[in-house]
């Protein structure tokens, strides 16, 4: 029985890592590592790891993991490879599987429709818009797909799995081999709690007007620093998703000043601007680019800006 667990650039290591550190010990099993072409692929970190196979050298799995990734929400759409790889496997496998946000990809290929399932605590209401029923749970089985929730819970959704596959004893053992018991700090709160949930912001394209007008100031008194919020979208986005509104303070003599942007990895604000440059496949006389920087995981979070927005006009 051939398992391919799906991965791709910037993805989270342990959503592929655990699920095939059980699956690969279950018998019958033949796992293989796959992404868009084989070859090396980075995680959203520091490790690299090597696909064996690309997406066309595997028609037909029997059993399919898709990790997840912040750039999992991004690729979310019926264009991306494998999106289109997962609905054209889907009909002949036996389990479609995922972990983190990697639910939003079986999503975009169809496959949540009338379904519960579950995602990353911070993704989990995205599942609305692909037909699915959200279900905070660690794991959930709907019929042969089963979605986990946040990196640690694929090695859960692999027991159980395991247990499908083969039999609850050879799960029992897996788990034992793994020691896999969690007992995390009791200070550690439940992510909803930590994080209550939020509205999602409306998209910068879709509002009319996303930041505030500038107020007239009379002619020859250019007056104070005047502070605008204006929205930030990443670029690789083009206006479908809103990541955070900011404020830029124009008249700041050492560079654009932002505050209100929340890291995606830690949800920190501590954010600071490294590097601001023109972008090669924009427009480059009224966009430029920014890394905003954690500093606290330092996960690193590209804007675009219209350049018309932190200038002294």
């Amino acid at each position: 029985m051939q398992l391919a667990i799906v991965i791709f650039e910037g993805f989270t290591a342990l959503d592929a890592i655990g699920p095939n550190q059980v699956l690969a010990h279950t018998p019958g099993i033949d796992p293989v590592i796959v992404a868009e072409q084989p070859g090396p692929v980075l995680d959203n970190r520091t490790l690299t790891v090597v696909a064996e196979r690309g997406l066309a050298d595997v028609p037909r799995p029997d059993v399919v993991v898709v990790a997840g990734g912040v750039p999992a929400v991004h690729r979310a759409t019926e264009d991306d490879p494998i999106v289109r790889w997962l609905a054209q496997v889907a009909p002949t496998t036996t389990w479609m599987t995922s972990v983190c946000t990697g639910s939003l990809l079986l999503g975009a290929a169809g496959l949540l429709r009338g379904r519960r399932a579950t995602s990353h605590w911070y993704t989990l209401d995205r599942l609305s818009a692909f037909g699915a029923t959200p279900v905070e749970d660690r794991y959930v089985v709907d019929g042969r797909v089963i979605t986990a929730a946040g990196v640690s819970a694929g090695i859960d959704m692999a027991l159980d799995l395991a247990a499908r596959l083969s039999d609850p004893h050879m799960a029992q053992m897996l788990q034992l081999d793994l020691e896999y018991a969690p007992s995390p700090p009791p200070s550690t709160p439940a992510p909803r709690a930590a994080h209550p949930p939020r509205s999602p912001p409306a998209c910068a394209r879709c509002t009319t007007r996303s930041w505030a007008p500038r107020p007239r100031r009379p002619t020859g008194d250019r007056g104070p620093p005047v502070a605008r919020p204006v929205t930030m979208v990443a670029p690789r986005h083009r206006g479908r998703i809103l990541l955070g509104e900011v404020v830029v303070n124009a008249r700041e003599s050492n560079g654009p000043q932002v505050s209100g942007v929340r890291c995606l990895h830690c949800q920190g604000t501590d954010l600071v601007v490294e590097e601001a440059r023109l972008p090669t496949k924009w427009n480059a006389r009224t966009h430029l680019i920014e890394l905003h920087v954690c500093q606290g995981c330092r996960f690193v979070m590209p804007f675009y800006v219209k350049k018309s927005w932190v200038t002294n006009n």
